[in-house]
């Protein structure tokens, strides 16, 4: 395992999380994702690692590297992922758009009101 690689997340029991002082994983990884490992702290009898983008340290039995049988797996969960992301971001644009154009029908009324009072 090194800075870069992608790993599983196996489950970590509480005598593994607590070794070391790690931070306890279960409710934050899921069992069966992947994650990036950013930094990896080597110790005389456990190894913490931090992964991309998720607060704390975690110890490394958690996890297995990426193996050649894993990669139809993760390129699904990537494709779930970006599915997802995209979803988000379609529903982000729809929400704005709908505000916009209720901004613009609400100045449309008060501009009609104007002209109907000045005529």
């Amino acid at each position: 395992m090194k800075t870069g690689d992608r790993v599983k997340f196996i489950g970590c029991t509480e005598n593994q999380y607590k070794w070391g002082s790690c931070t306890n994983p279960n409710g934050i990884l899921k069992i069966g994702h992947y994650y990036q490992v950013e930094d990896i702290e080597v110790h005389s009898w456990h190894t913490k690692i931090t992964l991309v983008g998720i607060e704390g340290k975690f110890n490394s039995v958690s996890f297995e590297d990426l193996s050649l049988d894993d990669i139809g797996a993760y390129k699904e969960m990537l494709k779930a992922e970006l599915a997802d992301a995209i979803d988000k971001q379609e529903q982000e644009q729809d929400e704005q758009f709908n505000a916009g154009r209720e901004e613009a029908l609400s100045y449309a009324i008060v501009m009609l009101d104007k002209i109907k009072i000045d005529s």
